[in-house]
């Protein structure tokens, strides 16, 4: 007899439950811990009492790995930004500084619903490496789970794709140039410990919020960009193209720690630019993020 084994699992994200947004993925633990809180004593012997072990704080962390379609990343924008987007057929993604809740369904093994409530982006990462697609990485913070129902009868996006990092156009302080990678990290500071008189997170709160951006460039190539960014800041553009869906982001004001080449064996020179963003004149926004979905 074959054993039972589950790997067909599905995935919904929406602001509405039974969500109605099914996601592609390609890595997902919902992340639910309940503590046990262990009120044995001293009490004249060495065996431990179950009925003085009580359930305690419930942590909800899930985390995806995916690589999303430009319609996929519209109906992901917003939850990581935080800001009211606006425009069409290119919506610019402002960051907010409130948390966005989402409900998060999973379903493991066609018939075990789990349903997550009050999920927020604490972290979300975007990368890409040559031969590589864009990816996205998130690390989520929640209030409470429930197991029970089944997954709604909703399909994949099929319409639209995944974006490549050959559809990248990279541009640092004014230069368009090549690169090994690109990485783009919003961190949103969500307190993780808001629990008080509360076996759940009373709240998802933002306590601060950082964004930072690496590139790798060849050395020859680019050798007048060493140190750039350190003394004052300077832009840096990422524009991804596939037909007609486009995604950018705008970094105005990055300041790159400063950072030697790397040289090995055999291997081209390169030089990492690592930096977080800021405001380059105290108004305009650090991070500004538009997609035209396509196709």
């Amino acid at each position: 007899m074959a054993a039972a084994i589950t790997t067909l699992g599905r995935l919904g994200i929406d602001s509405s439950n039974p969500v109605t947004q099914r996601f592609d993925f390609n890595y997902f633990d919902l992340g639910v811990q309940v503590d046990l809180k262990d009120m044995n004593g001293t009490r004249g012997k060495y065996s431990k009492d179950s009925n003085r072990v009580r359930t305690n704080l419930t942590h909800v962390a899930p985390r995806v790995r995916c690589q999303p379609t430009s319609l996929e990343l519209s109906r992901l924008l917003q939850w990581i930004l935080g800001g009211t987007p606006s425009g069409t057929p290119t919506v610019t993604y402002p960051l907010g500084n409130t948390t966005v809740q989402r409900y998060v369904a999973f379903d493991p093994n066609g018939g075990n619903l789990w349903t997550l409530t009050g999920v927020a982006v604490d972290e979300a990462r975007f990368k890409a490496a040559q031969g590589e697609p864009l990816d996205l990485d998130l690390s989520l913070v929640g209030q409470t789970y429930a197991v029970s129902g089944s997954f709604p009868a909703i399909a994949l996006d099929v319409s639209t794709q995944p974006f490549l990092f050959v559809d990248a156009v990279l541009v640092v302080g004014g230069t368009t140039v090549q690169s090994k990678d690109f990485e783009l990290a919003v961190a949103n500071g969500i307190d993780r410990n808001r629990f008080f008189n509360s076996g759940t997170l009373t709240a998802t709160n933002k306590l601060t919020r950082k964004i930072t951006c690496h590139v790798t460039i060849p050395y020859g190539d680019y050798s007048t960009l060493f140190n750039t960014g350190s003394g004052s800041s300077v832009s840096v553009t990422a524009t991804f193209t596939n037909g007609g869906a486009v995604l950018t982001f705008n970094l105005g004001g990055v300041r790159f720690k400063p950072k030697n080449p790397q040289s090995e064996f055999n291997q081209e020179v390169m030089l990492p630019l690592e930096g977080e963003a800021f405001s380059a004149d105290g108004t305009t926004e650090v991070l500004i993020t538009t997609l035209n979905p396509g196709p």
